[in-house]
């Protein structure tokens, strides 16, 4: 009920079953290239509300899984949870859960590699910030893969990612989803870069924000998925969906939209296939055409003209630039926090700093009118 803390260090552990329950206000496994191996049954880590988990390993040839179980491995953490998994291979035959349950979750994957003979992959978290990095690291299951996080703050970024069947010549027969925000929930982001499959995938690819919510982010480019089922890529309203330089191919359909007073870009793409394909279905997407073609974005205007951007997003630096596409005409600025709040409000031109110094860390709303027009801009911002 209080504190609990394991420290493994080249350490080999090979049981029937291993359980570690560390369920007090305080817990921490921390594992080093050890071995760890439930040969009849099940392998769980449960952690206590304030949770770290650092499992670390060099992966070999002889040594490709540092964690083993012929049954389910399952590791979870409480309220707030903080977990890297770092240069490991993790089989459960029967599946893999990493999820946690808490407010906040921070957890890193780089150079993972998940693999399961006759189950899932879940990567799940519900609370209101949870986070997200995911480098170098691959899902090899016989069924599906998920990641799940709903929380109302939740970033998902994914670089470097391979997901397939268990073997290479075996197919992931139940697809892959990936969700940032559930519905009722705002400012949610999912980023993916260099996404590709690794063998068949005979299921779907959706990949989406906000979804029942409102102001979700999805960003996906430099990537290349080939799936037979439908590929959705997909925000709600107000969201942000942009899709550029992929190869994606889906045997049934391609879907790219986003929700009511959304925004949308689908191209340049190198290539689209599919027999159905749907590219920025929106209230008012921003492009459904050609690589080479102008962008249109409203009556009379180009993308460059009428595109809100915030950068550095996210921002740790102190200040954001935000940037206009209307010249030097007078803009009002104001930003909100996920409460409504008013946090800021200042008047800039086309491109002008704002301060963030005094922002607690968190997303908030940049909502920006142009006091000629009357029109308004809105745009989610990440404080780190």
């Amino acid at each position: 009920t209080g504190k609990g803390e394991i420290q493994l260090s080249k350490s080999s552990i090979v049981a029937p079953s291993i359980s570690f329950n560390l369920g007090g206000e305080s817990s921490a496994v921390q594992s080093s290239e050890s071995f760890l191996q439930a040969n009849a049954g099940n392998l769980t880590m449960t952690l206590g509300t304030q949770a770290k988990l650092e499992l670390y390993s060099r992966r070999t040839t002889f040594t490709p899984n540092s964690l083993q179980a012929t049954g389910i491995i399952n590791l979870s953490g409480g309220r707030n949870l903080t977990a890297a998994i770092q240069d490991m291979g993790v089989r459960g035959d029967q599946g893999i859960t990493v999820s946690a349950s808490g407010a906040e979750c921070l957890l890193k994957l780089e150079k993972a590699v998940f693999r399961s003979q006759f189950g899932s992959a879940s990567v799940l978290a519900n609370g209101t910030k949870s986070l997200l990095e995911a480098i170098e690291s691959g899902f090899y299951v016989k069924n599906s893969t998920t990641i799940n996080y709903s929380a109302s703050e939740s970033f998902v970024k994914l670089n470097e990612i391979f997901f397939g069947g268990y073997e290479f010549a075996s197919p992931m027969t139940g697809g892959v989803t990936i969700v940032a925000g559930a519905a009722g929930t705002s400012f949610s982001k999912l980023e993916m870069a260099d996404i590709k499959n690794a063998g068949t995938i005979n299921g779907g690819f959706s990949a989406t924000a906000g979804m029942g919510g409102q102001y979700g982010g999805v960003k996906m480019e430099k990537s290349n998925v080939t799936v037979s089922g439908i590929i959705k890529i997909a925000t709600d309203n107000w969201g942000n969906t942009e899709v550029k330089e992929n190869r994606l191919t889906s045997s049934t359909q391609i879907s790219i939209s986003t929700g009511a007073n959304g925004t949308c870009i689908s191209t340049p793409n190198f290539n689209l296939t599919a027999p159905v394909v749907i590219t920025c279905a929106a209230a008012r997407p921003v492009t459904n055409l050609n690589n080479n073609a102008n962008v249109i974005a409203s009556i009379g205007e180009t993308i460059e003209q009428s595109e809100l951007r915030v950068f550095p997003n996210p921002s740790s630096q102190g200040q954001v630039f935000v940037k206009m596409g209307n010249e030097s005409q007078d803009n009002e600025v104001s930003v909100f926090d996920l409460q409504g709040r008013l946090v800021q409000k200042s008047i800039i031109a086309n491109e002008q700093s704002i301060s963030t110094s005094e922002m607690s860390s968190g997303m908030y709303t940049i909502k920006v009118l142009n006091t000629l027009t009357n029109s308004t801009k809105t745009s989610k911002l990440i404080v780190e």
